[in-house]
């Protein structure tokens, strides 16, 4: 498992460039009219200062997230891989301590137990509801909220 950003290509050269970079992880559950959303909140710190935030939604009772994320939890070392989002080029790539797993782990096994059984829509539908309702910088405030 990894995580790949394609990002625009001023920013995926600028931030390619950096030899240190960390990266935390929140994950949150939303609900919607047509059933729950997962996120995980994606920050990019470089020296303590934050670079950047990334939305990853994912269907938090899907069958597979427990898989998927546990897969994750088997791994020693996180690997973050930055490319240009029109060339697809390489800028930047760092292997990183796996820090994550406990989190998401628990966040994963939190949300079978909290919607097991819930009558859901699409996920895109879910996701269309959230970003019709939420900007990134209404998310941020919920994660600084919990």
């Amino acid at each position: 498992m990894f995580l790949e950003i394609f990002e625009e290509p001023e920013w995926a050269e600028r931030y390619g460039a950096l030899e240190e970079l960390t990266v935390e992880v929140t994950p949150m559950a939303l609900h919607t009219d047509a059933g729950p959303v997962g996120l995980l909140m994606w920050h990019l710190l470089h020296q303590g200062r934050s670079l950047v935030h990334y939305e990853h939604f994912l269907d938090p009772t899907g069958a597979d997230i427990r898989q998927r994320i546990a897969a994750m939890a088997d791994q020693t070392r996180f690997k973050v891989i930055l490319r240009d989002n029109q060339t697809g080029e390489v800028t930047g790539f760092w292997e990183l301590d796996n820090t994550f797993s406990p989190a998401l782990l628990a966040f994963v096994e939190g949300c079978v137990r909290a919607f097991e059984g819930s009558e859901r829509g699409s996920l895109d539908e879910r996701i269309a509801l959230v970003t019709s309702r939420y900007t990134s910088k209404d998310l941020l405030g919920l994660i600084k909220q919990h």
